[in-house]
């Protein structure tokens, strides 16, 4: 899985945070400038924001969403810690 973020989002970090609580491997993170519109990261998402994740399973799966993406980390590893 590639998980695009930026450094200065707060929604990116959010992410970033339940993939170190979580320790979850596997999971690729992209910095990108979103500012600067990289086009790696609209071909992910074309609004072109952070953070933005492609799975494995189909490049069709993609989420968008810093509570979407959240929702399915916590789902990879269920954690009583977790809220």
């Amino acid at each position: 899985m590639k998980l695009f973020v930026s450094p200065n989002s707060p929604y990116a970090r959010k992410c970033r945070v339940i993939l170190r609580e979580k320790n979850l491997a596997g999971i690729e993170e992209i910095a990108v400038n979103a500012m600067e519109n990289p086009p790696e990261l609209l071909a992910v998402n074309p609004l072109g924001t952070v953070p933005a994740m492609v799975t494995p399973a189909a490049s069709s799966r993609k989420k968008r969403s810093s509570s979407g993406l959240a929702s399915m980390m916590r789902e990879i590893m269920p954690c009583s810690m977790m809220a």
